[in-house]
Order: C-alpha cells, then structure tokens, then sequence
C-alpha cells in the first residue's frame, strides 16, 4: 500500500473513533426526557394493575385493556370489584398497557400502564378506580395522582 492510501487510511479510522467518542459523550451527557432510573427494575419484577368499580349507580362498568402485544380482552367488572393482572414491564422500559372503559353511554380510553409515567410511582402495584367523574389513577401513597373523565358520545 502506497504512503497516500495509508495516510488516508490513517485519516478515515482516527476521524471515524473521533465520531464515535463525540456521539457517546452527548449520548450521556444528555439524558433522555422519559428517561426512569432503573433501581427497581429487574428481569423478574412483576407489576401488579387493579381496576375498581366504584361507580354509585351499582352498574357494571365494561373494560378492554391491552398492550401492543397482548390483548386481555373484555370483561365486565360488577359494582365494588376489581379486575387485575400481573405482567413483567420490558427490558426496553417502553411497557404500555391502555384500556377502554365503557359505563352506560359513556366511553373513555386511556394509558392504564406508561413505564416512563408509571414505574417510579407504582412499580409493583397500581391502583385505577372508576368513578361517575371518570377513571382515577392511585400513587402509592393512595392520592389520586392522575385522571380521565368520560367522553360523552
């Protein structure tokens, strides 16, 4: 190999690790906005939903919740009980459950499980009541920490 083609060779490998060292010090010099320490999670932490009817009329409340890939399908939850299931949130923390809930005429759907909203609140269990004002998320402190009112159709 001629003097110029190693000199170059040279050039391209020392700009390219260059590049490489500029992109991971930005990388952890900027954290990432939905960015949730990681202290709690392991392969084998579980997180536990419950979903409560509290509605006062003693009507059933019907609820569909899903993810991207798992579909819990629908069930009809009677007044004062509760519907729950466990999963692992993944390794990526991007674990999303939502869910529709319908109450006589009314419809709303939202987020039931958000990693980045959830895990550092209610990391093993999170609490939803349904109300006549809507759906009530819980912290684990029990203070009503995030809500979703009934859409009218």
């Amino acid at each position: 190999m001629g003097t110029t083609k190693k000199q170059l060779l040279s050039l391209v490998i020392s700009v390219f690790a260059s590049m490489v060292l500029v992109i991971a010090e930005i990388q952890s010099a900027v954290p990432s906005k939905s960015e949730v320490p990681r202290t709690d999670f392991s392969l084998t932490s579980k997180t536990h939903i419950r979903i409560t009817n509290g509605v006062q009329d003693g009507a059933n409340i019907v609820v569909h919740c899903k993810s991207k890939d798992t579909d819990l399908g629908v069930h009809n939850i009677a007044h004062g009980e509760s519907y729950e299931w466990t999963f692992h949130p993944n390794i990526w923390r991007t674990t999303l459950y939502f869910c529709q809930f319908q109450w006589h005429v009314k419809v709303t759907t939202c987020d039931i499980y958000k990693y980045s909203r959830d895990a550092p609140k209610c990391h093993k269990m999170c609490n939803w009541l349904v109300t006549k004002g809507g759906i009530f998320g819980y912290d684990s402190d029990g203070l009503i920490d995030i809500g979703y009112p009934w859409n009218y159709p």
